[in-house]
């Protein structure tokens, strides 16, 4: 039986042919509940233009990914079957990986970065864009032939892993349990402490690839996110803190959940905010804010630990409207604690209903109180506002010019009257005008508050008249 010799000389070397890789699957591999590592497995497939027939024993490779240094990491190992090479025919090759321990330099933020190299890899991969890879031979079998062994080991070639888009990861993003915290009205203006704060619980629905068979779990998240409203950017919420998390698998996903605890929320558009807090207030529909953020999540897996950086996460937020089941504030216990020669100070009780499941510290909040078109005084509060009934302390200044005698005049006559109260630039340290406006009925000097209540009001608007 006679031999067949194929030389190939200068020109003629042929070209890597391109190689198409498909079925990359992963999944952990080693004894049930004490995984060893990662395995992956693929076929690769070629054309072989060339009218040559012959077999290709198994054979190792190192996976090679690019460090901060344009040099390279073993990120794992690789081990091919026997391949079958037919004359002018795609040829496929199975091919399984192994990963047993991330390299801390494959783990840690390059200098001057503040992304490691698997961060720029992993980025890629969820961003749908096509991956690269190095392949270089590993330690062969003892059976595979010497000259092959040196060949691979002296040979680095790119391989080119097809991205895999995964704009829908998170499939779900949302806040539950919403406590909205006020400025502090202290605080310098342009600060974290001068912007409104929010404590939640951030659930995140992951939908998990069906090619990753991988236990994972999460210790801390966190995130940029942008709060819209009718299409239009009302504000940034500031999660760039880590926060504690934990995950907990649902079917084929995996819930994640992080406490957060006075994140600030800046107010980009005043007018915007003040078209929601209105609709809050005055419409029937709730109000839907749409929030739009890059998450961060610090993952624990099989190969350590490491972060999973700017997932893309949207989801919506649904606050009740105020409106559905708003009932009019009620006045009780009002009583003169002070005058003085312009104005009297007013004490009163009132009884607000909050309908939402929401809750709110309001550090301090001051409005105008006025009669017909007349500016005659300011209230203000500090109030810590729950779910359902919430009984307020609120003062008040009436400056008792023209209009504000004549007002009194007829409370204490026992007409029926009103008051408008507005909110104004600053009401709320901070923060805009929010265009609330309101108008109440007063409460009635009779009952257990004539003897009292109706005794001091007439005393003091005598002394302020004969002033």
């Amino acid at each position: 039986m006679h031999g067949t010799t194929l030389i190939l000389k200068g020109h003629d070397v042929p070209a890597v042919p391109h190689v198409d890789i498909h079925g990359l699957q992963f999944a952990e591999y080693g004894p049930p509940g004490h995984p060893e590592g990662l395995k992956a497995r693929a076929v690769l497939s070629a054309k072989n233009d060339y009218p040559i027939k012959f077999d290709v024993p198994p054979l190792a490779f190192e996976i090679l990914v690019p460090d901060c240094h344009e040099d390279y990491l073993v990120l794992g190992t690789a081990q091919t079957e026997v391949v079958h090479i037919l004359p002018r025919q795609v040829v496929s090759a199975s091919v399984t990986g192994m990963v047993r321990q991330l390299p801390t330099s494959l783990t840690t933020a390059c200098p001057g970065s503040n992304s490691s190299p698997l961060d720029s890899l992993l980025a890629d991969y969820l961003g749908g864009r096509d991956t690269t890879v190095y392949v270089r031979g590993g330690q062969q079998d003892e059976n595979t032939p010497g000259w092959i062994g040196k060949l691979l080991t002296d040979t680095t070639l790119p391989f080119s892993l097809p991205g895999h888009p995964f704009d829908n990861l998170i499939k779900d993003f949302a806040l539950a349990n919403v406590h909205f915290g006020l400025p502090d009205p202290s605080a310098d203006p342009d600060t974290p402490a001068a912007r409104p704060k929010v404590s939640a619980v951030v659930k995140a629905l992951v939908g998990l690839p069906a090619e990753i068979d991988v236990n994972l779990d999460v210790d801390k998240v966190r995130a940029d996110a942008d709060v819209f409203y009718l299409d239009g950017q009302l504000g940034k919420l500031d999660l760039r803190e880590w926060q504690p998390a934990n995950a907990t698998k649902v079917g084929e996903n995996l819930l994640i959940q992080s406490i957060i605890h006075d994140a600030p929320l800046e107010i980009t558009d005043d007018a915007l905010f003040a078209k929601v807090v209105q609709e809050l207030a005055f419409g029937k529909k709730g109000v839907t804010l749409g929030v739009r953020a890059t998450v961060d999540v610090s993952t624990l897996t099989v190969l350590g630990e490491f972060v999973v950086r700017n997932i893309p996460a949207e989801g919506k937020i649904f606050v009740k409207p105020l409106g559905g089941g708003f009932k009019m504030p009620e006045i009780s216990g009002m009583e003169v604690v002070d005058t003085s020669d312009v104005a009297l100070t007013l004490q009163a009780r009132v009884n607000v209903t909050n309908p939402t499941e929401y809750s709110a510290s309001i550090p301090r909040c001051n409005v105008s109180l006025w009669v017909n078109a007349t500016r005659v005084g300011y209230a203000w509060a500090s109030a810590d506002i729950v779910p359902g009934p919430n009984d307020v302390v609120v003062r008040a200044s009436w400056e008792v010019g023209p209009v504000g005698s004549e007002w009194l005049s007829q409370y204490i006559s026992g007409y029926n009257t009103t008051f408008t109260v507005k909110t104004h630039a600053h009401s709320i340290p901070s923060l805009p005008d929010i265009g609330l406006e309101m108008t109440l009925p007063t409460p009635r000097l009779f009952g257990k508050f004539l003897k009292e209540t109706t005794v001091r009001f007439v005393t003091c608007f005598l002394i302020l008249l004969t002033r």
